[in-house]
């Protein structure tokens, strides 16, 4: 069976109704059902409840919305955290050096100790409190 038009627009305004909301999630879901409704002979409303039972129903489908959600949230999460580690670890190792120029009263010891404290201050407490408040969020809902 070959799909008009209309019934691709069909299947793609069932799946925002549905709670597809990511674009590429519905391309890649409206594809697997048009491949599916394709691939066998009969009447077309009939083949489209036969893929949405194959998928596991319309909740499943909202479940795939769900979880496709969350992995991304967690990939962004998992970024937010390496920043965080590698912007303190940076921030660290100045203070330690800045604390050893100072210690042995090399020239420009000052102006490493300004750094370090400005690094910490403007990129350090940032990034961890956006962190933490990506990750309550998340908790709470």
């Amino acid at each position: 069976m070959i799909l008009s038009d209309q019934q691709i627009d069909f299947i793609d305004k069932s799946l925002s109704f549905y709670g597809i909301e990511s674009k590429s999630l519905k391309e890649d879901v409206t594809d697997h059902i048009c491949t599916y409704i394709e691939s066998r002979e009969g009447h077309f409303e009939d083949l489209y409840k036969e893929a949405i039972n194959e998928f596991g129903g319309y909740i499943a489908i909202k479940n795939i919305q769900n979880e496709t959600s969350l992995q991304l949230y967690f990939e962004k999460i998992k970024t937010l955290k390496k920043l965080v580690f590698v912007s303190g670890y940076c921030t660290a190792a100045l203070f330690i050096v800045s604390y050893m120029f100072k210690f042995a009263s090399w020239p420009f010891a000052s102006l490493l100790l300004s750094i370090s404290v400005g690094s910490l201050v403007l990129v350090f407490f940032p990034i961890f409190l956006y962190y933490n408040h990506k990750k309550t969020v998340y908790k709470t809902t």
